[in-house]
């Protein structure tokens, strides 16, 4: 998925397109779906009237995540067309770790233990879920290291170019809370 976007990217880069502007949005959180992995992170099961979580993802707790809500998203969108053309902008609200996001969603989902399963485990229980569940298991272990870790941001001045305010974290999660 990453070399297929990045190749995606620098394609249109190169197309000739007199203007062009590519928006890479970040983790967009605050939405009511409740399939989207930022906004249902866990596998999460009852045991003796407890509910038990554990990650979609392989968590590291200090790694950032960079969020974004579904306003920000709809407000970039929509000064892009505005913009000055030919750049690449990161679209997000701000930055937080994997470890606060995955406390308050573990609030939010009303989960009473969360399991914290190394990531050589978690990603062989994806994989299983991704025999047994097929195409609707929510997501595979490649595109969750990938949104943890991905390419270096070519462009991080979106308040600048776009004239947008972020917003801050708890902000973004008011519609789910």
């Amino acid at each position: 998925y990453k070399v297929t976007k990045l190749a995606a990217e620098e394609r249109v880069k190169r197309s000739g397109i007199p203007e062009w502007m590519i928006l890479r949005y970040r983790n967009v959180i605050g939405t009511s779906d409740p399939n989207d992995l930022w906004n249902k992170p866990f596998i999460a099961f009852e045991f003796r009237g407890k509910k038990i979580g554990t990650p979609k993802f392989p968590l590291k707790e200090d790694a950032p995540f960079l969020f974004l809500s579904v306003e920000t998203a709809v407000e970039a969108t929509v000064a892009a067309l505005d913009s000055r053309p030919n750049q690449t902008i990161t679209v997000f609200d701000g930055a937080t770790t994997v470890g606060e996001y995955i406390s308050t969603m573990q609030k939010i989902n009303e989960i009473d233990y969360l399991l914290k399963l190394p990531p050589a485990l978690l990603v062989r229980a994806i994989g299983v879920g991704n025999f047994i569940l097929g195409k609707r298991f929510p997501i595979t272990y490649g595109s969750a290291k990938f949104l943890l870790n991905d390419p270096p941001l070519e462009n991080e001045t979106m308040q600048q170019e776009l004239g947008i305010s972020p917003r801050p974290f708890r902000v973004c999660l008011k519609s789910l809370i």
